[in-house]
């Protein structure tokens, strides 16, 4: 289509690619940015980063991606989803039961839970084959009753 996808978030990625997708001589139009907001290093912590959520601190970090990319504009901002446990673990035999029980997938299970504890969330899932996204699109449609909800909120 002759646009050019970049994900330039500074945290996982570093000050290098941002500066490799800036300085990549492709017409701005025609590149597309995509970047994430909401978390700042934490070099010496127990994790990679930590929370910078605050309605404060979040335009200072698109004010920086956009200093670092010598840009007026991003085109994609995410809010970095910051919960530092696993979540819903669809290998857990729990979440198995409960699929077979329902007759889908661990998987769709695992994509209807998150869809039904945030309305809200958008669940951007990783896709190998055409097979794998009809299984995704179709948790969509799956229907986790309260107390497989409480069962599953448990689990994770």
């Amino acid at each position: 289509m002759g646009i050019v996808s970049r994900d330039v978030a500074r945290m996982g990625y570093g000050l290098g690619s941002l500066t490799r997708a800036a300085s990549s001589g492709a017409d701005r139009h025609a590149v597309f940015y995509a970047s994430k907001v909401g978390a700042r290093p934490l070099p010496e912590g127990p994790a990679p980063m930590t929370a910078a959520q605050k309605p404060s601190e979040l335009p200072d970090a698109v004010h920086e991606n956009l200093r670092s990319l010598g840009t007026d504009h991003l085109d994609v901002v995410y809010l970095r989803r910051m919960a530092m446990q696993p979540g819903l673990v669809i290998e857990d035999p729990r979440v198995r039961e409960i699929a077979e029980q329902l007759g889908v997938t661990p998987s769709q299970v695992g994509l209807a839970w998150v869809l039904a504890r945030s309305p809200q969330s958008l669940v951007v899932s990783g896709t190998a084959s055409p097979d794998h996204l009809r299984e995704n699109v179709e948790a969509a449609g799956v229907h986790l009753p309260a107390e497989v909800l409480r069962e599953l909120d448990a689990a994770a």
